[in-house]
């Protein structure tokens, strides 16, 4: 129960009813912000996580955002994610440094024609990925395992490829075969 009231004091939690932060009370959480709006919502944080000044807005219905085991996540990171049935999903063992925004949602309706164009979706970024400063992913992308993403780059479609650096806007891949460590 001390952990609980630790976290709460530590940060800015503002959950309407019928949403849900999963959270083993042992990871490092500090000074970040979580706002859950709608309902059916969650936030899942797996095990030894550390996560400093991070902001999720999770906005809609039955929308999740899910960090897998021994991730660390760096200052000023933004995860949003509107609309309903929608997902982040960051996988275990990754590091995402500084100013990395994760944005599965374009924040207002955007029509063509009249017509509601989506304007949100998915976002799932694979096992061991080391995400560098000032990193934007875009909705709908999958990152896959091992991948490295160079300064300032913005990844607007996916990458399917496993152990490869990727830079600029829009990120490309400029190696392969590579690995990384802590």
């Amino acid at each position: 129960m001390i952990r609980k009231i630790i976290f709460y004091l530590r940060n800015k939690i503002k959950v309407d009813n019928g949403n849900e932060i999963i959270n083993n009370w042992k990871n490092k959480i500090r000074n970040s912000k979580m706002t859950l709006r709608g309902k059916g919502n969650k936030i899942i944080i797996g095990n030894n996580v550390n996560l400093q000044k991070i902001s999720f807005e999770i906005r809609g219905e039955n929308n999740i955002i899910e960090i897998g085991d021994n991730t660390i996540i760096g200052e000023n990171t933004y995860l949003i994610l509107r609309g309903n049935n929608h997902k982040i999903k960051i996988g275990k063992n990754c590091m995402f440094s500084r100013n990395i925004k994760l944005m599965a949602s374009d924040g207002h309706k955007i029509y063509q024609d009249g017509n509601l164009i989506e304007t949100d979706g998915d976002i799932e970024i694979g096992d061991n990925v080391w995400l560098s400063d000032n990193i934007i992913v875009l909705k709908n992308v999958k990152i896959s395992n091992g991948i490295v993403v160079g300064i300032n780059s913005v990844i607007t479609k996916s990458i399917e490829q496993k152990n490869v650096l990727v830079v600029g806007n829009p990120a490309k891949i400029v190696k392969e075969n590579i690995n990384w460590e802590v």
